[in-house]
Order: structure tokens, then sequence, then C-alpha cells
């Protein structure tokens, strides 16, 4: 299976670079568990992974919910196979290495275990 192209709505706060999932961000104590933004989850609940859509129209229906600066970035998920998949990339800050892993969550999203490279990230959705 060749590149996927999925999509993630990131906060205001996105300043560029990897994504890291919440549990990274907590341990690198780049935001706290006040930061915790979902009242409908437990804290820290799927905090070890990063959703994305599959579907454009998706994101902007979430981006439309949340309304508060985020932004919907464009991501160029390497196929099954690829050696991507294998590389460990940098934590936030340079805190441990991640090794990205395809999941899905309860709810059904598509996810990715630990976060996103950078280089996986190929631009912003209009």
């Amino acid at each position: 299976m060749g590149t996927t192209i999925r999509y993630h709505v990131a906060g205001p706060r996105y300043a560029g670079g990897s994504l890291h999932c919440w549990d990274a961000l907590v341990a690198a104590e780049i935001i706290d568990l006040t930061d915790w933004q979902w009242e409908d989850a437990p804290l820290g609940y799927d905090g070890d992974v990063v959703c994305v859509f599959s579907a454009l129209d998706d994101a902007r229906d979430h981006l439309a919910a949340v309304a508060d600066g985020s932004r919907i970035l464009v991501i160029a998920v390497p196929g099954e196979g690829d050696q991507a998949w294998e590389e460990c990339y940098p934590g936030p800050l340079g805190y441990g290495l991640f090794a990205p892993e395809r999941t899905t969550v309860d709810e059904g999203y598509e996810a990715i275990r630990g976060g996103v490279p950078a280089e996986w990230i190929v631009g912003e959705a209009a």
C-alpha cells in the first residue's frame, strides 16, 4: 500500500515540527495535566496517540467544533512496510524517542501511536 493522505486538527499552540501525543508532551513538561481538553473522556484517555481523519470534511467539522484558532495539517502517512515505520524520531524537546505505530481508537478514528514525524507533515489544508 502506498502513501495515504490524512488530516489532523492541530491546536493553536502548535508551532511546527513533529506532532507529539499528549503523554509525551506531559512527560517533557511542555503541557501539564490541566491542559486536558476532552470533557467527555477520562484524564489521559488515548493520550498515547495522535488522531487523524481520513476525510478532509471530517477534519473541517472538528475544526468548526473547536473554533479556537486551530488549523488542519495534511499528513502523508507512509504505506505498510515502508522504512519510515521502522525509524525512531526525536520526542518533544529531544525528550526520548518515539516509533510511530498505526492504530485505531475506540471511537473508530485512525490514530498514530506516539506521534507524527515532521517529515510526514506536508502542508495545511485550505
